[in-house]
């Protein structure tokens, strides 16, 4: 994937599952190239680093106006969810799940809506 801006262009590969970032180049920088089990390395580090504390610093410092890309994708996912839960696509596991949560199979709950809307997305 390559987001560009007006003054910096980020690449990331993703190779063989979601979770295995081979490549982070920042400007054609590496910063980041690594095998699946170097990937696997740096993500336990990262989950080991992070805690409520930096999470909350870092949420209650950030300019919201940075958060622009994040928004719109927010929007973007929710909308693509949306159609899915309307419409048949594919195995349609989300709109199965909206199904039985209005049969009152499942419950009503956030948890429940949440895993509707991302399957169906």
């Amino acid at each position: 994937m390559i987001l560009k801006t007006e003054h910096n262009q980020v690449r990331v590969v993703i190779a063989n599952e979601h979770t295995n970032i081979s490549c982070v180049e920042i400007d054609n920088q590496i910063i980041i190239s690594s095998s699946e089990n170097d990937s696997e390395m740096y993500l336990e580090n990262i989950e080991s680093t992070l805690d409520v504390d930096s999470i909350y610093d870092f949420v209650t410092a950030i300019d919201t106006n940075k958060l622009d890309l994040i928004k719109k994708s927010i929007d973007f996912n929710y909308r693509i969810g949306l159609e899915g839960l309307n419409n048949s696509y594919g195995l349609e596991v989300g709109k199965t799940l909206k199904m039985n949560i209005e049969k009152g199979i499942l419950p009503n709950d956030l948890a429940t809506c949440a895993m509707a809307l991302s399957a169906a997305g």
